[in-house]
C-alpha cells in the first residue's frame, strides 16, 4: 500500500487497488488460486485507472460482448486505461482511442503474441499500438520440477524480440532505440515480402 508521507490509516492512500469481475462469483485461476472480485460492472465506484489484466482467459473473453462493452464504457472516464499481457487482445478487440501504455512511448518495443511456430519470425504491424509480433501462442516453456508447460501470452512472445535486439546491439552497440525498431522493421517477415 502506498501512503502519503506522514499519512496513517485508510484516508493517506495514494491508490485504492480493487477487483472487478462481471458477476460476483469467486474466480478460480491458474493454479488454483482463487479471487473474488471487490465489486461488479454493476455496482464499482468511478475509475481514474483501469489495468486490463491477461491470462488464459482472455481467449474465452474476446468473445464476451459484455465485457468489450464494460471496458469500452469505461474508456471515457479512466485517465489511464492499460493492460497486462494478453489483457492486450480485450484493450484492440473494441479499439479504443485512447493510447494504450506503455507501448506509446518511443523507447518502448511493444511486443504482441502470433501464433507462427518459428522464433525468429517477427511481424511489423504498421498501425501501432503494438508495432510487432512474435512467436507467443502455444510456447513451450521451461517449468517447475525440470518440465514445461504450454503457455500464450505477450510475454512469451517479447522474447524473441529481446533475443533480436541483443544480437543486434552486440554487433552494433551504438544504435539508438529508432535505429534498433527500423531495423526490426525491415526483419520481418511482412516487410521482406511487401518490399520485394
Amino acid at each position: 500500500m502506498v501512503r502519503q508521507p506522514g499519512a496513517t490509516g485508510d484516508d493517506g492512500r495514494l491508490f485504492r487497488v480493487l477487483t472487478i469481475a462481471e458477476r460476483p462469483d469467486i474466480v478460480s485461476c491458474r493454479g488454483g488460486l482463487l479471487v473474488q472480485a471487490h465489486h461488479t460492472f454493476a455496482n464499482h465506484p468511478p475509475l481514474d485507472l483501469l489495468i486490463v489484466p491477461g491470462g488464459a482467459g482472455t481467449r474465452r473473453e474476446r468473445e464476451n460482448p459484455r465485457l468489450l462493452q464494460w471496458i469500452a464504457d469505461q474508456e471515457p472516464h479512466t485517465e489511464i486505461t492499460a493492460s497486462v499481457c494478453t489483457g492486450s487482445f480485450l484493450l484492440a478487440a473494441n479499439n479504443l482511442p485512447k493510447p494504450s501504455y506503455p507501448s506509446t512511448y518511443a523507447a518502448v518495443l511493444s511486443v504482441a503474441a502470433h501464433d507462427v511456430p518459428e522464433p525468429e519470425r517477427i511481424y511489423y504491424n504498421p498501425a501501432p499500438p503494438v508495432e510487432f509480433g512474435a512467436h507467443g501462442i502455444d510456447v513451450h516453456v521451461a517449468w517447475q520440477a525440470a518440465s514445461t508447460i504450454t503457455a500464450t501470452g505477450n510475454s512469451f512472445a517479447t522474447p524473441h524480440v529481446t533475443g533480436l535486439v541483443a544480437r543486434l546491439l552486440a554487433k552494433h552497440p551504438g544504435l539508438t532505440v529508432f535505429q534498433v525498431k527500423t531495423v526490426l522493421r525491415a526483419l520481418a517477415a511482412n516487410m521482406r515480402h511487401e518490399e520485394r
